[in-house]
């Protein structure tokens, strides 16, 4: 989406709570470590590519329905650019 999100990390920091924010996957690991090790409560703020397909335990139908629906309104509006962005974001690694 376009929404632009706060720094989750600093608004935690801000009210007190340990915040640590994580924008590279190899900076993952590192980062969990630090949260679990911390005593008491934290917020880990990690960044994700727009395209990316955050996939639930689960996957409802109304959820791959939902997501045709998508695919099928970009490619109406032409917008081909994305679907191919998403889809090497997340079939070619």
């Amino acid at each position: 989406t376009d929404l632009k999100n706060p720094n989750f990390a600093k608004v935690a920091e801000a009210i007190g709570i340990k915040g640590i924010f994580i924008n590279k996957p190899e900076d993952i690991e590192s980062g969990l470590k630090e949260a679990f090790a911390h005593d008491g409560p934290v917020v880990v703020d990690v960044q994700v590519s727009s395209h990316e397909l955050i996939m639930p335990p689960k996957v409802e139908i109304d959820q791959v329905k939902g997501f045709a629906l998508y695919a099928s309104r970009v490619i109406l509006d032409g917008d081909f650019k994305t679907l191919i962005d998403v889809a090497k974001e997340n079939l070619f690694r």
